[in-house]
Order: structure tokens, then C-alpha cells, then sequence
């Protein structure tokens, strides 16, 4: 846990993603060896198979660390698949706490009677449906974001992430629109300004490839951390070419990424208290 002068502050979690070039159970064994508390798990159910279960239970056993969260069932109607099925129960087996949902239809109805189904599927493993809001899908705002989680009932949560929110308009004030009790854990990075002419395309290759360090882009993440409610659990997702090329070894580019995280916090908690 993140620590600042003996106070607990935050958990922290690495989004799996961030090492997509490591095998899921030593995603988790890099997680620990960085100093994280938590780590994210990506599942792909159409490759995905018992033995990488049984690897990736045993090294969430043996680090000790938590699985934080499970992704990504993307919402494309109403009805739930037997893909997104199976990607809840092998979230179940490895022990997640969260499931993170995207939605691509563009029929609200649609995305929170999906967002409650999944939810439902998912509550018998104790597990949380966490929709999270993106300018390129199509709940892309944390207004609507609160909309549709609304209307999918109250065990649906709502997932925060900088770049998303400030490619979608939003500023760091307006999460405190989130009722706290949605707000399971946060995602954190940092980017640069942008795509000069923002599509839906660039946008989603920028989240999934040009993110950077903390400290390194342009995005509010002090006044970010600063509205989210005290000691949330924090998953860094910094994806990244750039980084990756910088770090091609994905056990340094862990331990890379999770120093800069705590040193921007303690930063960050310092300047507050000044």
C-alpha cells in the first residue's frame, strides 16, 4: 500500500494490459515484485483454458496480492452472451473482485438491462460489474455513465479513468457527481494533448497504445486523485508503445510504472497538505 508518513492512503493495482506481453500468472508475479497490492487480469474466453487458471490462482496465492478486477466484456445489446458468461466464471475462479464492461450499443435500455443481467450472473461469486465510461464507446461521459448505471440497479459500478474522462470534456469536478458507493476502484495514467482532430478511431488507439507516466503528460491528476473518495484503490494503466520500447523488459516496466506511481502520490499528498 501506498504510504505517506505511516498513513495508509491508497491500494495499488497494475492494469494487466500494461504488461500484455507476460502470460497472465506472471503478470501477477511482476505486479508483486513491483510492489503492487492488486492486479488486473485480461481474459480472452476463446483461448483462455483450466491450466491458465490453476497458473494464475497459484500465483495470486503465492505473491499474496489480490485480483482486482477481470476484462473486458464489451456490451454490444440487451441480451448477455455465453462469451461474456464464461468471462464472469473464470473471473470467479481466479478470484476477481470486479468485472470490467464497455458498452458499444448505442441503445441505453439496452447497455443497463445487459449491465443488469451481467450483474446478476456475476453476484452469486461475489463479483462487481464495473462499467466504464470512454469518449469512443457509447457511454462516454460520467453522466451517462450514471444514467445507465442507475438503470441497471445498484450493484453496478462506475469506473473512472483521467484520459477517458478528460477526452470525453470532463474535468476532475465532475466525479463528484459519482455517488461514492459506485466508485469501486480508479484507473490512473497520464497522456499528452490529444488527437488534434478527435475520432472515435484515434481516441481508442491513443488509450490502448500512447499513454504516459505520471507526471510526464498533461492531464489533472492531482485535482483527479484529489475528487475521488480517500484511500479508493488505484489500478495504473499505463499503456504504451512508447514505454514498452523504453522498457522492454515488462518486470522493469512494472516496477518502472509502480515507483512513479507512488512517488507521484506521495508528491501529490505533500502539495496538499502545503
Amino acid at each position: 500500500m501506498q504510504q505517506v508518513s505511516g498513513r495508509v492512503i491508497n491500494p495499488l493495482a497494475i492494469e494487466a494490459q500494461v504488461l500484455r506481453d507476460l502470460p497472465a500468472d506472471e503478470v501477477v508475479h511482476a505486479a508483486a515484485a513491483a510492489g503492487f497490492d492488486m492486479a488486473g487480469i485480461w481474459i480472452d474466453p476463446a483461448i483462455w483454458t483450466s491450466a491458465m487458471t490453476r497458473r494464475v490462482r497459484r500465483a495470486f496465492r503465492e505473491t499474496g496480492l489480490v485480483a482486482l478486477d477481470a476484462e473486458v466484456v464489451r456490451i454490444t445489446g440487451g441480451e448477455i452472451e455465453d462469451a461474456q458468461r464464461r468471462l464472469i466464471d473464470i473471473a470467479a475462479e481466479i478470484g476477481a473482485r470486479h468485472v470490467i464492461a464497455v458498452s458499444l450499443t448505442p441503445d441505453r435500455a439496452a447497455s443497463a438491462a445487459s449491465l443488469a443481467a451481467l450483474a446478476d450472473h456475476a453476484a452469486p461469486a461475489g463479483i462487481g460489474i464495473v462499467i466504464e465510461f470512454a469518449p469512443f464507446s457509447s457511454i462516454a461521459t460520467v453522466a451517462t455513465a450514471i444514467d445507465v448505471a442507475t438503470a441497471a440497479g445498484p450493484s453496478v459500478g462506475i469506473l473512472p479513468d483521467p484520459i477517458h474522462l478528460i477526452r470525453s470534456g470532463g474535468r476532475p469536478a465532475d466525479l463528484a457527481a459519482l455517488p461514492p458507493e459506485r466508485i469501486l476502484f480508479a484507473q490512473i495514467c497520464d497522456a499528452g494533448p490529444g488527437p488534434e482532430a478527435p475520432t472515435a478511431d484515434s481516441l481508442l488507439w491513443e488509450a490502448r497504445h500512447d499513454r504516459y507516466l505520471l507526471g510526464e503528460g498533461t492531464l489533472p491528476l492531482a485535482a483527479y486523485v484529489a475528487a475521488l473518495p480517500p484511500g479508493l484503490i488505484l489500478s495504473d494503466e499505463t499503456r504504451s508503445l512508447k514505454i514498452e520500447r523504453l522498457y522492454p523488459d515488462p518486470w522493469r516496466r512494472a516496477q518502472a510504472v509502480g515507483d512513479r506511481l507512488r512517488m507521484s502520490l506521495r508528491v501529490w499528498a505533500k502539495n496538499r497538505q502545503e
